[in-house]
């Protein structure tokens, strides 16, 4: 006998199957009952069903694994991080978008990766996904999943194996057929997670990019290939040849092929460490499958492909990377080309850099890596008002200098941590979040300088670069130690914790003294590299402005020599990260900004820099002038750029406002309209001339 269901009635059966006819169970953390190796590869589904789309699906996730998550069988959120440093860290997405009336499916591939050097092994993989509220409670991570072991995929510390006969097709869309999957148990750990205790990151998910380059082998006959047709590899047959990403990034590389059946793809990337990785494929011979292999970080992709009786023909082959999902509310716009374009650029590289993912495979981490990270978080702060990517970075930091021995390496991690909780400070975050932190920053920072006395004021091993410019580091090290110590005063001193300022003022004045008197050359009014006092680096000089080392007396000669003087060395580092900051610092009178942006231009120094995103910053504060805030008085400085001839407006968030400000520099005259959020007011700063900025729009003509 047929019996017919209504598409109300198979809604009604679906919402019944998940979240009963009472209350939504809590979530916990889920995984496969027989799972007991973390290196099994767990699929997850569940059934949902709506009358009604719906506008807003706010769902929270977490896992001690990597995951792909899906709804409707599209790509929401991925992690490829194994075990948080921190659970105090989740994801947050508004899967609405991806919903539909009727039925829909929720579903997770999850894995170990166990190549990164800062995880912990989580012993069993699980999964975890929460709704933000009773509304969205219906998919919540219990036994209302079911679960699904993967025979058809093995990873290990070499890559992944992937058989294409055992492999699950199709099994993240709402028709499959799950009928034989087991249902999902407990992994055994917390079951409820405290709300008021957790950092809620925006998810990544994964974008598709024809990005690859095919570099032909002499002989290979791939010369269709190369112009876009399809490749067919003849039976019996090894072929080999080379594609390449345009820049070195995390991605997942894809193929689209047909038959093949017992062919052989093998897949090979040299990791930064220089060991091998490599996923192999082995076909089942159907139709139009896609593959996708693992997550490798990598220029140049080695591609082996061997078949057997059948042919192989590959329609496609392209790279999923890794993004942010930005809700971007900066804007810029100039009349400069090339300041439009390194916004644009900028922004390209914020939204694909993953910095959590470095924090967890390097045990040496570097400060050209940890600036980047940090300038990053500091772009979302900016231009997007999240602050909780440099909240979630903070915490990782904080869990890293926890679990290790501290030493002369982790230096560079300890000053750009402090930096860090810094720029929260100064963005204006309530102290909730910092305070807990303060008493390890100063722990830390006080074994940090007793480090430097033994060691006779050798900082550091990790300043490593690639130029000789920067022959001597010893300096470097003690100015970004007397720059964090300089940082934590102004935290301590804001929240009255007088001691603790104390403390650290009496390690700063000893420092002060002590670099002065071996570096300072007072013929020529700058900080030497060496105590012979006979070379000078630029980055030097702008460290010694910003950390109050040069004499008060000789602070505007200095800052207006570093710009035009070309005897300086510069040493392949951003030495315009520093300079940005000493000219935010020092009141130079008649010194004119404009220098800087032709000491930009002049050096290249966004091109030649490892932090593309680092041009996002040097405009928000360099050339629309946008300074610190005052946290207690509620204001703001903003010392513009006095270039002769430009024309500039933009947006900025602060906190749930926006600040906005329009410049027209024209013949060195300005015309500008500055808008400030209700209840800030600030001072504007052009040409050595102050004048008060209150709420709302400002005009002024000068």
């Amino acid at each position: 006998m047929q019996i017919f269901f209504s598409k109300s009635l198979v809604i009604l059966l679906i919402l019944m199957q998940t979240i009963g006819m009472g209350k939504a169970q809590d979530a916990v953390r889920i995984t496969h009952p027989a799972a007991s190796s973390s290196s099994k590869v767990l699929h997850f589904r569940k059934l949902i069903g709506f009358q009604q789309k719906p506008e807003k699906f706010i769902v929270h996730l977490n896992s001690h694994s990597c995951y792909r998550f899906y709804v409707n069988g599209k790509i929401v959120a991925v992690s490829y991080i194994c075990q948080s440093l921190t659970d105090k860290i989740y994801r947050f997405v508004d899967i609405a978008p991806f919903l539909k009336t009727g039925k829909n499916v929720l579903a997770a591939l999850v894995w170990e990766d166990k190549r990164g050097k800062n995880v912990l092994p989580s012993g069993k993989n699980s999964f975890f996904l929460e709704g933000q509220t009773s509304a969205e409670e219906i998919v919540n991570t219990n036994n209302s999943w079911k679960v699904f072991e993967n025979q058809g995929i093995k990873n290990d510390e070499t890559g992944w194996i992937i058989t294409g006969e055992k492999y699950l097709w199709n099994w993240e869309v709402p028709d499959y057929d799950d009928s034989s999957w087991t249902i999902a148990v407990s992994a055994g750990e917390k079951n409820k997670i405290d709300r008021s205790n957790l950092i809620f990151l925006p998810v990544l998910t994964e974008e598709s990019q024809h990005n690859l380059s095919l570099v032909q082998p002499q002989n290979s006959g791939l010369a269709e290939f190369l112009q876009g047709n399809n490749l067919q590899i003849p039976a019996d047959t090894t072929v080999s040849f080379l594609l390449t990403q345009p820049n070195e990034c995390m991605a997942c590389p894809v193929f689209l092929i047909t038959n093949g059946r017992g062919a052989t793809i093998t897949l090979k990337v040299q990791s930064a460490d220089s060991t091998w990785k490599k996923d192999v494929l082995m076909s089942d011979g159907e139709q139009r499958h896609v593959f996708q292999f693992g997550i490798h970080t990598f220029r140049q992709l080695h591609v082996s492909i061997t078949t057997q009786k059948q042919p192989l023909i590959i329609h496609d082959y392209y790279t999923l990377i890794p993004v942010y999902f930005l809700q971007k509310t900066a804007l810029f716009h100039s009349n400069d080309s090339t300041l439009n374009k390194n916004w644009n650029e900028g922004w390209k590289e914020v939204k694909h850099f993953i910095g959590d993912t470095y924090l967890t495979e390097n045990d040496s981490l570097s400060l050209v890596l940890l600036s980047k990270i940090r300038y990053q978080a500091l772009t979302f702060l900016y231009g997007t008002g999240e602050e909780s990517l440099l909240k979630g970075y903070i915490l990782q930091c904080h869990a890293l200098l926890s679990e290790r021995d501290f030493s002369i390496k982790n230096q560079p991690l300890l000053y750009e941590w402090i930096g860090m909780i810094h720029d929260l400070w100064d963005y204006g975050v309530a102290s909730d979040f910092i305070k807990p932190m303060l008493s390890d920053a100063k722990r830390l920072l006080t074994d940090a300088h007793k480090i430097t006395l033994a060691n006779n004021f050798t900082t550091t091993e990790s300043y490593q670069y690639s130029t000789e410019a920067s022959a001597n580091l010893k300096l470097f090290g003690m100015l970004q130690q007397l720059l964090a110590l300089q940082q934590l005063i102004e935290v301590y001193q804001s929240y009255g914790l007088k001691n603790e300022s104390s403390d650290c003022l009496q390690i700063q004045k000893f420092l002060q003294t002590t670099v002065f008197s071996q570096y300072w050359n007072n013929e020529k009014k700058y900080m030497a590299d060496k105590t012979a006092k006979h070379i000078f680096s630029l980055k030097n000089q702008a460290m010694a402005l910003l950390t109050g080392i040069v004499p008060e007396k000789d602070r505007q000669l200095v800052m207006q020599k570093i710009l035009s003087d070309k005897s300086l060395i510069i040493s392949g580092f951003d030495e315009g990260i520093y300079i940005q900051q000493a000219l935010q610092k020092i009141d130079t009178g008649n010194y004119k900004s404009a220098d800087f942006w032709i000491w930009l231009k002049e050096n290249n120094s966004w091109e030649r820099s490892t932090i593309c995103m680092r041009a996002i910053y040097d405009i928000i504060s360099g050339i629309c002038g946008i300074s610190s805030v005052n946290t207690a008085s509620k204001t703001i400085k903003i010392r513009p750029t006095q270039e002769k001839n430009i024309f500039l407006q933009a947006n900025f968030s602060h906190l749930s406002d926006i600040i906005s400000v329009k410049y027209d520099i024209s013949n060195s005259k300005l015309s500008a309209e500055i808008v400030l959020p209700k209840g800030m007011s600030g001072e504007f700063i052009y040409k050595g001339k102050h004048t008060f900025l209150k709420s709302g729009k400002n005009i002024l003509n000068r």
